[in-house]
């Protein structure tokens, strides 16, 4: 049989985590790696990390929804999660950052550009 690498990228770094028989092993490295940085695993995500996608991809799939139904009827709309788009008066508006503490909306800020309301949502 082969040998199997595990690597990534570090502050712009390459960096070797290991060599292993088993193509599995080298997975759950990176993951480690992975979670030692702060990040989730994408390899053999744990329950918890499992079920957060679970409902960030159902949230998505929410927000494109409405975005679609906004854009048929010819409104500005964000599929972005938290954001919405504001218009203040004819000649434009605003892109809104919003979430949600203790079941209240509290406003992130307002932004000329969708992604930059995107950036302060996440």
């Amino acid at each position: 049989g082969g040998k199997w690498q595990a690597q990534m990228k570090v502050h712009g770094k390459q960096t070797y985590l290991g060599t292993f028989t088993c193509e599995d092993d080298a997975a759950k490295a990176y993951d480690e790696a992975l979670v030692a940085q702060g990040k989730s695993r994408v390899n053999f995500p744990s329950a918890q990390e499992k079920a957060e996608q679970d409902d960030a991809d159902a949230q998505l799939r929410a927000n494109e929804k409405t975005a679609r139904e906004r854009q048929e009827r010819g409104e500005l709309a964000s599929s972005f999660a938290g954001v919405t788009y504001m218009k203040l008066n004819d000649k434009g508006g605003k892109w809104q950052a919003q979430i949600r503490v203790d079941g209240k909306k509290k406003s992130l800020g307002t932004f000329f550009h969708e992604h930059d309301a995107a950036k302060a949502y996440d």
